[in-house]
């Protein structure tokens, strides 16, 4: 079993904080400002949820994020953002191993086997790794929110990881998902919101406020209905996961390195 003063503050891209009522915030930053998307984020984030779900006195989750963005930065093309994310590591395959599959399945269900809701506070566009959102129970959204994979096929020339592809399969559908995936088009949170996948949309500002308060109305709930409800949700994801998500990491990485390297 994990406690929050455990964890709370022991992370350089995660600020915590829980209500009385049980509602834990996680604020995603980097430097103060918004996410910008690293291997150290992946690694925190990791260990982050992992001591969520370990800790009983989280009954409810919400995510959001800083600044403009949500989480960035946009790739460019030509897999000039590789070495950013990567942090100068060479991508060989025993370092995909440990990253790209290892911590990749981990990410996925880490967020997945959170036992409690989550609602995802989205202050603005989510231009990397969509699947920290579209896996929450519900999502409220700034107007100016988008949701984009520019991480692989469309700027990098890069199979899609399990995270944002089992995200974008369940919160799109399987045509929607395809040009989501392939042509890295933008969905916006009105889009999003006419889809069913976004619950609200506000002014932007307001999300998190609004996020807290529908946060809060969870909380008033017995744990068995909050953790019960939510294996609903999470379990057939968990399935899928095991059943497909798992070998896209793999195929992932076996496209990179197949790559003509630069």
């Amino acid at each position: 079993m994990a406690e929050l003063s455990e964890y709370s503050g022991i992370y350089e891209h995660i600020s915590l904080s829980r209500s009385e009522s049980g509602v834990l915030e996680a604020r995603f930053h980097t430097n103060g400002g918004s996410l910008r998307w690293s291997v150290s984020v992946f690694m925190e984030l990791v260990s982050f949820f992992r001591n969520v779900g370990l800790d009983r006195a989280n009954r409810v989750v919400l995510l959001t994020g800083t600044g403009d963005e949500f989480v960035g930065p946009r790739a460019n093309p030509a897999g000039s953002q590789m070495a950013t994310v990567t942090e100068g590591r060479t991508l060989d395959a025993g370092y995909w191993e440990q990253v790209g599959f290892g911590l990749g399945r981990q990410l996925l269900s880490s967020i997945l086997d959170i036992p409690v809701p989550v609602v995802a506070a989205v202050n603005g566009p989510v231009l990397r790794h969509a699947e920290l959102v579209l896996l929450a129970d519900l999502i409220i959204a700034a107007d100016d929110a988008t949701f984009e994979d520019s991480a692989h096929v469309k700027y990098q020339d890069i199979v899609p990881d399990g995270g944002i592809f089992l995200a974008a399969l369940a919160s799109f559908g399987s045509h929607k998902a395809r040009s989501f995936i392939y042509l890295g088009e933008p969905i916006t949170a009105q889009e999003a919101l006419d889809m069913g996948v976004v619950t609200k949309v506000v002014a932007k500002g307001g999300e998190l406020k609004l996020a807290r308060e529908i946060a809060e109305q969870l909380a008033a709930k017995s744990d068995s209905t909050l953790r019960f409800t939510r294996a609903l949700f999470s379990n057939p994801l968990k399935v899928k996961a095991v059943e497909f998500a798992h070998q896209a990491f793999v195929y992932e990485g076996m496209g990179y390195l197949d790559r003509p390297q630069t």
